[in-house]
């Protein structure tokens, strides 16, 4: 079952932090929280944030397996965003989230397919 509000809090509260390129620190923090409560067996942190002069590195997150012969899978995100991150406002308008300044949008059935199997 997916967890509507849950969702809808999360990705609010993600885009309401200031991550511009090599400034990722506080969403990084920010997901090893989430995912060790969603049950994450190991979080990993490697060290690029270092290496490209940034203050985090990539995040990798092990869950074990939750039924016998499924398969493994990957999910892959940006922490950072575009440098008018400063300030975003996300609206959730029948079932689309939009904010100024970006024209993109996120749809309810996208987040939907991303988190639904996380809990």
């Amino acid at each position: 079952m997916v967890n509507e509000k849950r969702m809808r809090e999360t990705f609010e509260e993600l885009v309401r932090i200031y991550a511009p390129s090599k400034g990722e620190r506080e969403v990084c923090d920010l997901l090893k929280k989430k995912l060790k409560a969603l049950g994450a067996s190991e979080i990993i942190e490697d060290n690029h944030g270092s290496v490209e002069g940034g203050d985090s590195g990539n995040l990798i997150a092990v869950f074990p397996a939750n039924a016998e012969g499924l398969p493994s899978v990957a999910l892959t995100a940006h922490m950072d965003c575009v440098e008018c991150c400063r300030g975003i406002d996300p609206v959730l308008e029948d079932g689309v989230y939009a904010a100024k300044p970006f024209s993109g949008v996120m749809t309810k059935r996208a987040w939907r397919l991303f988190w639904k199997d996380l809990r």
